[in-house]
């Protein structure tokens, strides 16, 4: 998925993109799938669904050989292992697409393939504890390291003494490659592959009712062809034991004294538990079978919470396929002297963050698959898939670089395109203002010709045209502008209008060497002229004035300097 290149899947428990998970729980005689949508900090539980192994059976029948037949037997045990191997890919298959679409599917090793063991570390971190877990636990197993996938849970950290206690779970690899080996044939891969009772422990956490029980408390997982027996001191996972006798042992037993089929003996137990039920004789044999289960499952329980130095125990909760027997709590009770009573799944919804859809009751043998889906903070980051059985993360490397250089290139290009398309409107924008210049300088000066377009030019044109201009211009300057009033007052006392019926049309006064004056009127007459040509030579303003002989004229006056 697209989100899964750019973005991770949840921060914390907030699921950033919706997600339907699978979990899958395989054993022996069935499987077991939950479905859960997790969207947001809410975790729906949508589907469940439990299938029989089609074709299951005990395994090739013992008989007596005769000698050289051990290759013929191998043979047989090959073959029925394929066929095992056949009929949980094909159911597996199966299950999933009954299920619907998923995102990804989680699955669990079984407890009694894995090794446990408890540690203390001077660290508080996953991180730090994960660079030293694989040294510490190694001289424990009694397999090679080299052998075994190792990864681990925090159980308790003491914040005081900066230091945490862990229980480390190692699987020898041949038993991941096997478990995946059923995957790959059905055609998945799961995401991750967890212990079935640590992702047992870590439901068990999210349920409120659960979360403040104290003191010792044994969580039971009752199957057909095993027990699992979890270890919870005030709230804290400290030992997984696995007994390799379950129901089945009981159904066999009582089968064998009483003339019984095993799942004769299962039906009894499932319809009417230790109640009358079928002839006395077999109730009596089903309930010594019973009891005799009860007495080992006893032994084990006092010496597993021995070890811990804890003499009682204060609560037992059933769950798993042998928790569907009636009344099974009241029996156990009676026969381990002990509180007990099922493990109530329905109560996860009293955690806010958990849904049940409508119409779905879950039974107990989807409460492991349940689990198995469902990402707790107690068994977070565990996966054993590490190593070698990593899920190919060079694909998703090689998908992130080719999305990070298709975003690169897809940034360049927007940049280029962007500057492009400024750039043009930039040039728009400079074309229009030139020509806004050229316009308002062609009108302030009607001299520059209009076919000019071209800025430098007009600019220049338009400077020529002001220089001419600054020469009119400085004649008006303030060392200038004195003289020319001095010559207008000059001129004003040396007229006399009346007398000479002076008619003035034009007076030029140009600014250069020499002061130039220009007078353009006319008088009454030829006499009138002489006293006018007279009146003016006699000022000390003008230098020269010249002569006329019409009585309209344009006589021409030079400026003294220096005056």
């Amino acid at each position: 998925m697209i989100q899964d290149i750019f973005l991770p899947e949840k921060i914390g428990s907030y699921y950033i993109f919706r997600q339907r998970i699978l979990g899958v729980d395989i054993t022996k005689t069935q499987i077991n799938g939950s479905l859960i949508v997790a969207q947001g900090a809410t975790i729906t539980i949508a589907k469940q669904l439990s299938l029989p192994l089609n074709g299951e059976h005990n395994g090739p029948e013992q008989k007596n050989e005769p000698e050289g037949t051990e290759k013929k037997d191998e043979q047989e045990n090959v073959k029925h292992v394929d066929m095992q191997e056949n009929r949980i890919a094909n159911t597996l298959s199966a299950l999933c697409e009954q299920m619907g679409p998923f995102d990804q599917i989680n699955t669990a090793l079984s407890s009694g393939v894995v090794v446990f063991k408890e540690l203390r570390l001077p660290f508080t971190t996953r991180d730090k504890i994960s660079m030293v877990i694989h040294f510490e636990v190694a001289p424990l197993l009694p397999f090679s390291a080299n052998e075994a996938v190792i990864d681990f849970i925090i159980t308790h950290v003491n914040e005081e003494e900066k230091s945490a206690q862990v229980l480390v779970a190692a699987a020898q690899k041949k038993h991941v490659s096997e478990h995946l080996a059923l995957f790959e044939k059905a055609g998945y891969h799961p995401s991750k592959i967890t212990v079935d009772m640590f992702a047992l422990y870590g439901l068990y956490t999210q349920i409120p009712a659960y979360q403040s029980l104290t003191g010792s408390l044994a969580l039971i997982d009752l199957n057909m062809h095993s027990t699992n027996i979890v270890t919870i001191v005030d709230g804290q996972l400290r030992i997984i034991r696995t007994l390799g006798y379950g129901l089945a042992t009981v159904a066999k037993d009582a089968g064998s004294s009483a003339d019984l089929k095993p799942q004769q003996v299962m039906d009894h137990l499932l319809r009417f538990g230790l109640e009358q039920g079928g002839s006395e004789g077999n109730n009596v044999v089903i309930k010594n079978s019973l009891t005799a289960f009860f007495n080992k499952l006893q032994f084990a329980l006092t010496s597993t919470f021995n070890q811990l130095q804890k003499n009682s125990i204060e609560k037992i909760l059933l769950c798993g396929s042998g928790a569907e027997i009636k009344n099974i709590a009241s029996i156990a009770q009676e026969q381990l002297s002990t509180p007990c009573e099922l493990f109530d799944i329905q109560k996860i919804t009293e955690n806010k963050q958990f849904n049940i859809a409508s119409q779905l009751t879950l039974s107990q043998p989807v409460v492991l698959s349940t689990a198995v889906a469902i990402a707790t903070p107690a068994t977070q980051g565990f996966n054993l898939l590490k190593g070698e059985f990593a899920p190919p993360a060079q694909m998703m490397l090689l998908k992130q670089l080719i999305a990070a250089g298709v975003l690169v290139v897809v940034l360049f290009g927007i940049i280029i395109s962007q500057t492009i398309i400024q750039g043009r409107r930039l040039q728009s924008e400079i074309t229009a203002s030139q020509e806004e210049a050229v316009e308002a300088l062609q009108e302030r000066f009607p001299e520059i010709p209009e076919e000019d377009d071209d800025l430098e030019e007009v600019i220049t044109s338009a400077n020529l045209e002001l220089e001419k201009e600054e020469v009119v211009w400085r004649a008006f300057s303030s060392q200038n502008r004195a003289s020319f009033l001095e010559y207008l007052l000059e001129l004003t006392s040396r007229i006399n209008k009346q007398e000479l019926g002076f008619i003035p049309e034009q007076l030029s006064i140009v600014d250069g060497a020499q002061g130039e004056i220009t007078l353009k009127a006319q008088v009454k007459d030829y006499a009138a002229l002489k006293k006018l040509e007279q009146a003016l030579r006699e000022s000390k303003l003008f230098s020269y004035v010249e002569g006329q002989s019409d009585t309209a004229f344009a006589m021409k006056i030079i400026a003294t300097r220096n005056v």
